[in-house]
């Protein structure tokens, strides 16, 4: 429904797919307020309550611009009471609601940090040089965190040579909220609502959509036109770049409407397969092509295929006893980090 609302609104066309764009954000969005929605649904349906306490939301901003700063939002202690407020405001009937007089100054700021120490110029050069001598690529891997050195074998068995790419802003431009804009929408749709979730669900996704993805977005398909980055290559492969990358994601919304690249994701972490109430893998195998797990766990999907851990390809492991094995976290972070400490820990652990 959204990617209906926003395609209409912007006047874009239908053959985009906009799960590829706001498919990882809007599942993330959509557990939180839903579960925040229940919560209190439940607490005012159990118990007689006569007067709610919230908190004064006339200074407290919503406005982010990309899915990062969308992040710093989300971690705001404040935020679980905007969405308590809103829920509030679309069922006033039988609810008192008493505001604190304290005003909130949430420290929200969006910046576009760009380092342009030399090393970084030297990189963009290399990435332009790149660009022109491999723009006819077949596949480009993407923060992917398969180590350099064994990307260059792979590449190198797929008849690539090693190239640098740019890496670009994850927004072209900071582009203010359009109030306006979100009102009318909200105003527009709440009436094709069926249900009082439904309604709850349009007026704060529309109210809290960064700008990458509704005012601005027209703007940053343009840009994606011009970036120094595969022309048209067949398989398109990343790690995490779909999670917080706007114009990643965005770049490649266009290239798959124009061409028929194929999107693969492997996996990073994050649990996947180990926990019933963790649903990544769902979303990420529906808008991808195909998803490489670590190893084997029951498959969701056709797309889902068993792999490995491709983040410590070529890694060597200390010399640890068979029979007394202890793999974590923080084993993880040693031989991450300071290789050399594993030699430290005993052959009996």
């Amino acid at each position: 429904m959204l990617s209906i609302i926003i395609q209409k609104e912007l006047n874009l066309s239908q053959k985009y797919n906009f799960n590829l764009l706001i498919g990882h954000w809007l599942h993330k969005v959509i557990d939180i307020l839903l579960n925040r929605y229940y919560t209190i649904d439940n607490i005012l349906k159990k118990n007689k309550v006569e007067k709610i306490y919230l908190l004064n939301f006339k200074n407290f901003t919503t406005y982010t611009v990309d899915s990062r700063s969308f992040n710093n939002l989300i971690d705001n202690p404040y935020f679980n009471d905007f969405i308590y407020n809103k829920y509030l405001e679309l069922n006033q009937k039988k609810i008192i609601k008493i505001f604190y007089k304290k005003k909130l100054k949430p420290k929200l700021i969006v910046k576009n940090n760009k380092n342009n120490n030399f090393k970084r110029l030297i990189k963009d050069f290399l990435s332009y040089i790149s660009f022109y001598l491999f723009k006819d690529y077949d596949y480009f891997f993407y923060r992917t965190y398969i180590p350099s050195e064994t990307l260059k074998k792979i590449l190198k068995f797929l008849g690539q040579k090693f190239y640098f790419y740019k890496q670009y802003e994850h927004t072209s431009t900071k582009i203010n909220k359009n109030n306006n804009l979100r009102k009318n929408i909200i105003k527009k749709y709440s009436k094709k609502m069926q249900t009082n979730i439904d309604v709850f669900l349009l007026n704060m996704i529309i109210e809290i959509i960064p700008t990458n993805f509704l005012e601005g977005l027209k703007n940053n398909i343009k840009q994606t036109n011009y970036f120094l980055w595969p022309q048209n290559p067949k398989k398109i492969i990343t790690s995490v770049a779909f999670g917080d990358d706007d114009m990643f994601n965005t770049w490649l919304m266009n290239k798959k409407m124009k061409f028929s690249n194929k999107f693969i994701i492997l996996q990073h972490g994050s649990n996947y397969g180990t926990n019933k109430f963790h649903h990544n893998t769902v979303g990420e195998g529906q808008y991808s092509d195909y998803f490489l797990q670590w190893g084997k766990t029951k498959k969701i999907s056709k797309k889902i295929i068993d792999g490995y851990v491709f983040n410590v390809i070529g890694w060597k492991f200390p010399n640890l006893s068979k029979k007394k094995l202890i793999i974590g976290y923080f084993l993880y972070q040693l031989l991450r980090v300071q290789k050399k400490i594993c030699l430290m820990i005993p052959s009996n652990i």
